[in-house]
């Protein structure tokens, strides 16, 4: 049987196979607590129809990533500021900003001024060598 045949046969084990959703018995635990306190809400869910509880999903996870969003636009206005102070560490910032995609440029721009804060503080309250 050549290497190929039975790799083959390993991936099609493996494609037959149910996926197994992962378990956490703290969560499990915290959830059937929830469960048996809350069984009017647990019955309202289970009258919902399929539809609707996808759509709570949805607007949940919207939810999350609009707040994220809210923080990363906060996190940019709070980082141009400091950089208007600091023209000399802007010019830098944007040299090296201006080398990347779109989507990462307000990431890395807050990154590299975190560790430029956290270069100073740490050398601001350091012994002078």
């Amino acid at each position: 049987m050549t290497a190929t045949r039975r790799l083959d046969e390993k991936l099609a084990a493996k494609a037959a196979q149910t996926p197994q959703l992962a378990s956490n018995p703290e969560i499990e635990g915290k959830i059937a607590a929830y469960k048996t306190a809350n069984p009017k809400y647990m019955a309202y869910l289970a009258s919902l129809p399929r539809e609707r509880l996808e759509n709570l999903a949805v607007l949940r996870q919207i939810g999350i990533e609009e707040d994220r969003e809210r923080y990363q636009t906060n996190m940019v206005q709070k980082v141009d500021k400091w950089l208007s102070q600091n023209p000399a560490l802007a010019e830098k910032v944007a040299a090296v900003v201006s080398k990347l995609p779109e989507h990462r440029q307000a990431s890395v721009k807050c990154q590299m001024v975190r560790n430029e804060i956290a270069r100073l503080a740490l050398n601001a309250g350091g012994p002078k060598v």
